[in-house]
């Protein structure tokens, strides 16, 4: 298909969908005779790729070194299909015309005119029931579903969706015969380019981290057990979606545009990499084709300081805000707070964790997943003058509205 072909198909979607256990199971389960090459060997170091742009054409010459792009023409299954990235997700499989189930919890969620075009399973990602229903006959299982919050008064929220779902999902897709599985992770289970030079509460790993590289390993595991597993990592993710934790840049855009975003951490140098949702959309398709098994690829985009990332939005936006530094003790005091105010009942949207982690240099090098996949983000500046244009148009589901 011509890419203005696509292009038009996907931005119709678009335009239509948008509304005004245990680790031994799983082992135990994968370690058929004969299937293997054995676990040691696969996870004594991680094979770890970046991110990268259009499918080039692959040689399917058996000693030519360029990858060979497999065929995704099947049944397709995405968890998460209501979230952030997965919305942006459906809506590129559905414009490919690509045969696409999803599992949610409300498809009410979806709009009417999405839930026409696809398979819908109704269920909870944690009930194993309604996995071994979801995948069923799928060739192709793209796993985004995660509970992706800052903060939960009871941590076990965490190790059930990140990683008992996981496990179950891994033992369905194994049962079912599913031919490929893209597990979406967080760039937070990679080692950071600078640590944050911070001790205590502060340096433990959140319960989103821990949960999230808990889950990677089973699926690490699952690889190295001879079957086809991709892990993806997302950086920071911006873009047109629901207002929720896993959308904080935009929010944070938002915010800035209506002048109510006041303080950064520090001086805001810190690194990071600024993606827009529907390029992290794209490499997960791109990894199902023709990532590598057992590989892990960093989807980001541009790295930029926080601060340069603000200039940028007040730059593509034409408003200009007062921005302040926020020292780091004053920040880690308020996470402190936030967590005694959410022992009291109250909602937490910082801890000292959180802190920690925008504390982190975390540069992404897209780079060999360029090579591998072909992903190509588009720049900062166009997928901040997206957003500004989204959200000033409406905004979706968000709780306000901007004036042009």
């Amino acid at each position: 298909m011509a890419r203005s072909d696509r292009r038009a198909r996907l931005d119709r979607v678009h335009a239509e969908s948008l509304p005004g256990r245990r680790a031994g199971g799983l082992r135990g389960s994968l370690a058929a005779p004969g299937r293997g090459r054995g676990t040691a060997g696969a996870l004594a170091g991680r094979r770890l790729h970046g991110a990268g742009a259009r499918l080039a054409p692959v040689c399917a010459h058996p000693g030519c070194s360029r990858r060979r792009e497999r065929s995704v023409s099947g049944l397709t299954v995405v968890t998460g299909a209501t979230g952030f990235i997965g919305g942006h997700l459906v809506r590129q499989l559905v414009a490919d015309g690509v045969h696409t189930r999803v599992l949610v919890r409300r498809p009410e969620s979806l709009s009417a005119a999405l839930r026409a075009r696809v398979e819908v399973v109704r269920g909870d990602v944690r009930d194993a029931g309604t996995l071994v229903a979801a995948v069923r006959g799928a060739e192709t299982v793209l796993h985004l579903a995660a509970c992706a919050r800052a903060w939960a008064r009871d941590p076990a929220e965490f190790t059930a969706v990140n990683v008992h779902t996981v496990e179950r999902l891994l033992e369905s897709a194994h049962a079912a015969g599913v031919s490929r599985l893209v597990h979406v992770s967080t760039m937070l289970t990679l080692p950071p380019g600078r640590p944050a030079p911070l001790d205590g509460l502060a340096a433990r790993p959140t319960p989103y981290e821990e949960s999230k590289r808990a889950g990677e390993r089973l699926v690490e595991s699952y690889a190295a057990a001879g079957r086809h597993a991709v892990i993806v990592h997302p950086t920071r993710v911006y873009g047109s979606g629901p207002c929720n934790d896993a959308n904080a840049v935009t929010r944070v855009i938002a915010l800035y545009l209506r002048g109510r975003f006041r303080v950064r951490l520090d001086d805001g140098d810190v690194l990071a990499s600024y993606v827009h949702a529907a390029d992290v959309a794209d490499g997960i398709r791109r990894a199902a084709r023709a990532g590598r098994s057992g590989a892990h690829y960093v989807l980001g985009g541009e790295n930029l300081s926080f601060r340069a990332f603000l200039d940028l939005v007040g730059e593509v936006s034409g408003v200009r805000r007062k921005v302040v530094a926020l020292p780091r003790a004053a920040a880690l005091a308020a996470g402190y707070a936030a967590l005694l105010w959410g022992r009291l009942g109250g909602d937490v949207a910082i801890t000292p964790g959180w802190v920690r982690v925008f504390l982190e240099h975390r540069p992404a090098d897209v780079e060999p997943a360029r090579s591998d996949l072909g992903y190509a983000p588009r720049s900062a500046r166009a997928g901040v003058a997206e957003t500004v244009a989204w959200l000033r148009g409406g905004g979706g589901t968000w709780p306000w509205q901007l004036a042009a």
